[in-house]
């Protein structure tokens, strides 16, 4: 028995009327909002398209640690209490910062440190040998983000990427490498939607060039960070995962892809910092909501001299969402909005051509020489610091309802080879 042929499917018209009359408005443009990406209508989907995406909902919450650091051993013990079941390593191991960690209850996702590649893949190499066992970890190494972050290779373009060929080509402990790719920069120097999905799909695309074995399954990792624009950042994410998996297809590369998200720079505010739970709960939802395999608790959150605190109300978040909310359940739970869908379609389409023009320059680093990525990184962020001072783009408690009354001040920005982070303690 079909119920539904009861009821009068509805004409778009009649649905437009009826917005109309319960808003009280006039036209559905006074509903359209401009927004990073351009002119926004959050009722209308004129590409009626839907965009398929699939993520694992195995969402897994992530905390980064230094192995440098003396507590090293008791802060992960203390994540793990918390309900951290991510573990992100950076350093290179030692008898007393590794032997003592609990390694068969973590899922470790290990970060090596992109200065003196060799020496540091021996030591881990050698101490998963000397471990005699097989446990759940990635290598990530990422030497692009060496170039991007600091205008310069560690050695040369030559010697990096041969470092990378020796890391990621040879037989060695083949099935816990990744190719990785540490895509927060560019959303923290201030791109676009479009742009950081660009950008990051011409990033990997330079270490897809690389792969020399095309048979196999590889496993990818992109960490890409996210702000407080909810349905932009849904729409991000899974526009993210599209292109990638388009990229990969159309090199014929069979992947197995994990998005990581992580809180951008600029939704950080450094005065009234207990307003920062809100904020990183508007993108923690998003990233759910958008398909993020693994969410990390962003270390800008974590205030050192009240770790324990700290550190517990912001893994709750998402603990909280994933568990009560049972969104996570649901496989892309956000398709079929006519808003989110539209967003998805308009970020995907114009990242792909920005991604395409990229590519007929010479592909990611070679479009780097140009300086054109970082140029449009930096008008983006002094227009955003701009917004601020006018107070045309509104952080409560940081340039509005201030209770600390610091004035915002506007910086300058030298042209530079690197991609200039923006934190918003620069302001003030």
């Amino acid at each position: 028995m079909d119920i539904w042929k009861e009821f009068t499917s509805p004409s778009t018209q009649e649905w437009e009327e009826k917005i109309l009359k319960d808003l009280k408005i006039k036209s559905l443009k006074e509903l359209d909002w401009n927004s990073s990406i351009g002119e926004i209508n959050p009722v209308q989907n004129k590409t009626n398209e839907i965009n398929s995406t699939y993520s694992s909902n195995q969402i897994t919450i992530n905390s980064e640690f230094n192995l440098n650091n003396k507590a090293i051993n008791s802060k992960i013990l203390y994540a793990l209490k918390c309900g951290i079941n991510s573990i992100t390593l950076k350093g290179i191991p030692n008898s007393n910062s590794l032997d003592g960690v609990m390694l068969e209850i973590i899922d470790s996702h290990i970060l090596l440190s992109n200065e003196n590649l060799t020496n540091d893949y021996a030591t881990w190499s050698n101490w998963l040998k000397k471990l005699g066992k097989e446990i759940n970890i990635s290598f990530k190494f990422d030497p692009i983000f060496k170039l991007i972050s600091e205008g310069k290779w560690n050695q040369s373009k030559l010697e990096d990427l041969k470092n990378w060929n020796l890391f990621y080509n040879s037989n060695d402990h083949k099935l816990i490498k990744s190719i990785y790719v540490d895509g927060s920069i560019y959303g923290n120097a201030s791109a676009n939607p479009i742009q950081e999905i660009a950008f990051i799909g011409a990033h990997l695309n330079e270490y897809f060039e690389e792969i020399e074995d095309l048979d196999k399954n590889h496993k990818v990792i992109i960490k890409i960070s996210t702000g407080t624009s909810y349905l932009i950042e849904i729409a991000k994410l899974r526009a993210l995962r599209i292109i990638i998996n388009s990229i990969a297809k159309h090199r014929k590369i069979s992947i197995d892809l994990t998005i990581e998200t992580v809180g951008k720079n600029t939704c950080i505010s450094p005065i009234n910092k207990e307003l920062n739970l809100l904020r990183a709960t508007t993108y923690t939802m998003s990233s759910i909501i958008g398909g993020a395999d693994r969410i990390s608790i962003s270390p800008e959150f974590v205030d050192e001299k009240d770790y324990k605190k700290t550190f517990r109300l912001f893994t709750n978040i998402p603990i909280v969402l994933k568990e009560e909310s049972n969104v996570s359940k649901v496989n892309d739970p956000s398709r079929g909005s006519y808003a989110i869908e539209d967003l998805t379609s308009k970020i995907k389409n114009e990242s792909w051509k920005l991604f395409k023009s990229i590519e007929k320059s010479g592909g990611w680093i070679q479009y780097l020489k140009t300086k054109n990525a970082q140029n449009e990184c930096r008008k983006n962020a002094v227009d955003l610091i701009n917004r601020l001072v006018n107070k045309n783009a509104v952080i409560i408690g940081f340039n509005k309802y201030n209770l600390n009354d610091s004035p915002i001040n506007t910086i300058e920005f030298s042209e530079s080879s690197a991609f200039s982070t923006l934190k918003l303690d620069k302001l003030i």
